[in-house]
Formats: C-alpha cells, sequence, structure tokens
C-alpha cells in the first residue's frame, strides 16, 4: 500500500478545510451553505475511500501472485495442482474476480473476508457515484484496511 499515507495526508488536509468552511457556515446562520458543505463532505469520504480501496486492491493482487508462483513452483504436483492453471502474468491474474482474489489470500470463512466484502461493495457503489449513508468513517476505513493488509498471506 505504497501510496496510503500520502492518500490520508491529502484526505485529512481536504477534511479539516471542509470543517472549517463547515463551522463557519454554521457561525454565519447559512444552512444552505451547510447542506452544500455536509453533501461535499459525504462525497469527499467517499472519493477517498475509493483511493484507500484501490491501493488495497494493489495488495491483493499482489499477495495473490505471490502465492500463484509460490504454489506452482512446488515439485510436487498434489501441492501444485489447481494452482497449475491460474495466470498470475495476467493483468487480471486470469479472469479472476476481485472476491475470488482475495479468498487465495483470505480465508472465505473468517470475518476478514467479510469485511472486504462489505468494502468491496461500498467501494463499487462509490465508484458508480451511489453512496452508502452519509459519510463514512475514514480513519477508521484506513485503520482497518491496514489490518487486513497485514492479514494477506501470500
Amino acid at each position: 500500500m505504497k501510496r496510503f499515507s500520502e492518500i490520508m495526508g491529502a484526505y485529512t488536509a481536504v477534511d479539516r478545510w471542509l470543517e472549517e468552511q463547515l463551522a463557519e457556515a454554521a457561525a454565519q446562520n447559512q444552512p444552505r451553505r451547510e447542506k452544500g458543505l455536509q453533501s461535499r463532505q459525504a462525497m469527499n469520504d467517499h472519493a477517498y475511500f475509493v483511493l484507500l480501496f484501490g491501493q488495497f486492491e494493489i495488495a491483493v493482487n499482489e499477495a495473490c501472485i505471490r502465492a500463484i508462483k509460490s504454489r506452482q513452483a512446488a515439485t510436487n504436483w498434489l501441492r501444485r495442482r489447481g494452482w497449475d492453471i491460474l495466470r498470475p502474468d495476467d493483468r487480471r491474474l486470469g479472469g479472476l474476480s476481485f472476491e475470488d482474489r482475495v479468498a487465495l489470500v483470505l480465508d472465505r470463512r473468517t470475518e476478514d473476508y467479510r469485511q472486504v466484502k462489505r468494502y468491496y461493495d461500498i467501494r463499487n457503489m462509490a465508484a458508480h457515484g451511489k453512496f452508502q449513508g452519509d459519510y463514512l468513517d475514514i480513519g477508521r476505513v484506513a485503520a482497518d484496511l491496514q489490518t487486513l493488509f497485514g492479514r494477506l498471506s501470500a
């Protein structure tokens, strides 16, 4: 997650500015401006969420490539079988869906996998302009994604 901290720094700066503008609008009793700024905050949260999740997607892909190549390198066919059909050098890893790529590096039966799936659903909606609720707690999302990153296994 190479640019994760940089993205969080940019988010924090923009969010702080929006909060200042919102406080100013409230102090000046400008409800229409407040409503517009709240809408911008929600959009900003979702936009940065998509950027952060994109970093996590890259990490998942890299972990998948390592896992596939490691298993394909096994001399024992019983360990290697099933992995030989995957194409780690293909841009989309041989057409594997994101959920399947996650399942190669996180156990589908865990809460970690379910959390990734929930975030992936929000990411898909946000990327198409549909916002899940008004705000996302980006600090919480960032912490969750970093924890999940640490749990990816290759």
